[in-house]
């Protein structure tokens, strides 16, 4: 695949998260107080230029630029929250579409994930770098669903017997998923 190529796709991904994120931002509700903050839900076209963008990626490369950009923009969403907890307060319009932006890109992230293992498979350590191979480890570990994390469970768990997740990533992502099922770590 020829760079201009790698840049157009990577180019289409951000165009679609930006497109995204401003939807959600267009869903803010007022009334944060009461924390009633609505998920944002793709529609069916856009899951179809999801799933359309997917099936395309016809080499490791292109599925580690993939699987990178979503590391990128799952990290950055996170950091902007933070940002918006440290200038404006917990308490702020600021912080609340903060997280109304972090639970629209968790969302196509989570969806994305799914398709790709359901596609692809886990990737491999040999083919993709540490951050190609964490990152559908680290888009369920944000997610407070059990059920769709226990669904998806064999994929990490057959990585980390081949040796491509570390006991200690698996395990930091059991303990997030233990505490949000019992309250407490183990």
């Amino acid at each position: 695949m020829s760079l201009k190529k790698k840049v157009l796709l990577i180019f289409s991904l951000v165009l679609l998260v930006v497109l995204l994120l401003r939807v959600a931002s267009q869903i803010y509700v007022d009334n944060l107080q009461s924390f009633a903050i609505e998920r944002y839900e793709l529609s069916d076209s856009e899951m179809i230029k999801l799933d359309d963008k997917m099936v395309a990626l016809n080499s490791v490369e292109e599925r580690a630029l993939f699987l990178e950009s979503m590391y990128v923009f799952d990290q950055e969403v996170r950091a902007n929250e933070t940002t918006s907890i440290e200038k404006y307060g917990y308490d702020s319009n600021e912080h609340a579409n903060a997280l109304l932006k972090m639970d629209s890109v968790d969302a196509v992230n989570l969806y994305l994930a799914k398709r790709y293992l359901d596609t692809y498979g886990y990737p491999d350590v040999s083919s993709f770098d540490e951050t190609a191979v964490y990152t559908p480890l680290l888009i369920f570990h944000h997610q407070s669903d059990f059920e769709t994390y226990n669904q998806y469970f064999h994929y990490f768990y057959s990585a980390y017997k081949e040796g491509h997740i570390s006991a200690h990533k698996l395990n930091f992502s059991l303990n997030r998923k233990y505490m949000i099922k019992f309250g407490e770590k183990f």
